[in-house]
């Protein structure tokens, strides 16, 4: 008698388990769920795929945009990109760990390439000077180009279309508030014509000094020739530089 008294109690227990289950499994697996996620992508934090983000950089624990919103694109460390672009300063865009950020020709730089000579060598195992440092930009040595990167290198610039120019005939003339380039790439642009390979001023990058709480601050550069003559910097690989043999000044100051 017993224990039929006890089998009525025994069913309804039993029957109340997978009720119990039903009720508990979604707020486990809601716990579960958020503690193995982490946070949310794009909801804060160094995540550089958040609109507007930022990643830190080594530098000082400095952060920087992230490398997509500058327009750029980050490749593995040692890999460079097919189509010719320069890397992204310290402090102007990062990526995500190891990566570096490669940015368009086209984006003039926001920050220096170099702070002293040695610092223009495109390959920083060489003891030997490639180029000077002036106003944070690599005025190379002959027998050196400034590359994308903005280093002086030994590849040899690219073409006009190649390094995005545009190239203007009849006259051979740059128009008001452009570049031209290297002679070089000037011939690529045609040569039974004359022809010159023309970039924007605003989107090749110059130099700059750093001025007590305005921070850097760019200033005019013009190449001085061995005889004190004033000639216009060009532009190659997105960057001011100067015909080799010349020496950039600052204009205010000219030749000296």
């Amino acid at each position: 008698m017993r224990i039929a008294r006890f089998l009525p109690s025994l069913g309804l227990f039993l029957l109340g388990l997978p009720l119990v289950a039903l009720g508990c499994n979604p707020k486990l697996a809601t716990v579960l769920e958020s503690d193995e996620a982490g946070a949310a992508p794009g909801t804060g934090g160094n995540d550089p795929s958040a609109e507007g983000g930022t990643t830190t950089v080594p530098d000082g624990g400095t952060s920087a945009p992230a490398c997509e919103t500058k327009g750029g694109k980050c490749l593995p460390l040692g890999e460079t990109p097919r189509s010719p672009q320069r890397k992204a300063n310290p402090g102007e865009a990062s990526c995500p760990g190891t990566d570096v950020c490669w940015l368009p020709l086209t984006s003039k730089p926001t920050s220096p390439v170099c702070y002293d000579d040695p610092g223009c060598n495109e390959d920083a195992t060489v003891s030997s000077l490639w180029g000077a440092c002036f106003g944070g930009l690599c005025i190379c040595n002959p027998g050196y180009t400034v590359q994308p990167s903005g280093k002086c290198g030994k590849l040899p610039a690219p073409d006009c279309t190649t390094q995005a120019g545009k190239c203007t005939q009849q006259p051979a003339t740059c128009p008001s508030g452009s570049l031209e380039s290297t002679n070089e790439t000037n011939t690529s642009c045609g040569d039974l014509i004359a022809a010159v390979c023309c970039f924007s001023a605003a989107t090749c990058g110059g130099p700059s000094v750093e001025v007590a709480g305005a921070g850097r601050t760019p200033i005019e550069m013009v190449c001085c020739a061995p005889n004190d003559a004033l000639k216009p910097p060009i532009c190659v690989n997105g960057w001011q530089t100067c015909q080799p043999g010349l020496t950039a000044v600052d204009k205010k100051f000219g030749c000296f």
